[in-house]
This record gives C-alpha cells, structure tokens and sequence, in this order.
C-alpha cells in the first residue's frame, strides 16, 4: 500500500538525531503488505523518523511505501507504522563473497516517539 504524497531524496527531519551505538538487544524487522525483511541495524533515531540498514538493493523499498516496524525483546514487543520517504545503496555489503546488496532507508513514522526507547535499550 503507498500513500500519495510527493518525497524526495533528500533529508526530511528538521528534529535532533539519536546515533545508535549499540543495537538493542531485540529483533527488529519491516514489513511490507505482510512480507517480512529483517532489519540489519537501526543507524539512528529522531522523534519522527529514523534511518534503517537493510539487506537488498535501494530500489526494492520504493518511496512512499507503507510500512510496519516491529521490534521484538524478550521483555515486550513495539509495533510502529510509518512511510518510506527515501532509500540509497548502502557502501557496506552483506555478504562479500556473494556481493549481497544492502541499502540505507530514511522511514518517516507515523506515531512519533515510540522509537526513542531504544535510546534506552
């Protein structure tokens, strides 16, 4: 499901950035249309958006893309519900040997300051 609104890739968030240090302790993954993609490393987090390392190439999360971020700990779980609102080829690889794609996705949250607890995991 997309929504229709306009975005560019260019930087969205006016708010101040949580860099994540050290990844919490839990599983996180996206999903899309009920497809689960496993989510490498939360890169950083504001009060409405937060920054994703994925495995697979830019142009498989297009732009505008509904999706659902579930974080899952063994003292609880948070579900969040946001918008694709850029995507980029990610420098690092997943997989050397098999030259595996990963990408960088920038993820406008539709219920601000849920994410700002893993500052806290």
């Amino acid at each position: 499901m997309t929504f229709g609104v306009a975005v560019t890739n260019r930087e969205l968030r006016s708010k101040t950035r949580v860099t994540i240090a050290k990844q919490p302790k839990g599983t996180m993954c996206m999903l899309i249309d009920g497809k689960r993609f496993p989510v490498r490393a939360v890169r950083n987090i504001s009060e409405d958006g937060t920054s994703l390392l994925m495995d697979g190439d830019a142009s498989d999360f297009s732009e505008a893309l509904q999706v659902t971020l579930e974080y899952k700990a063994v003292d609880g779980e948070i579900t969040v519900n946001g918008i694709i609102v850029w995507s980029r080829p990610s420098e690092s690889m997943a997989d050397e040997a098999s030259n595996t794609p990963m990408c960088v996705l920038g993820i406008s949250l539709l219920i601000p300051h849920v994410l700002m607890v893993f500052t806290n995991a």
